[in-house]
């Protein structure tokens, strides 16, 4: 998939996101080359302060090429 992202469809960046507690699509992610940078993780306006999905782990994988 990221490497049709790279290659076919030239994207920038491809982008995942879960809730922190879900261990196993985090490591799946960085097993695939995605990194985190907490900068980017962001709270789920539509639920409330405490929720327990409020708060999202972001992960990114940038193109080696970028489109023109």
């Amino acid at each position: 998939m990221l490497r049709y992202c790279d290659e076919t469809l030239r994207l920038r960046d491809v982008v995942a996101f879960t809730v922190p507690p879900n261990l196993r699509s985090r490591r799946l992610m960085e097993k695939v080359g995605m990194t985190h940078d907490p900068a980017d993780d962001f709270d789920r306006p539509n639920l409330p302060e405490g929720h327990p999905l409020r708060r999202h782990v972001v992960y990114r994988h940038r193109a080696l090429t970028v489109a023109a």
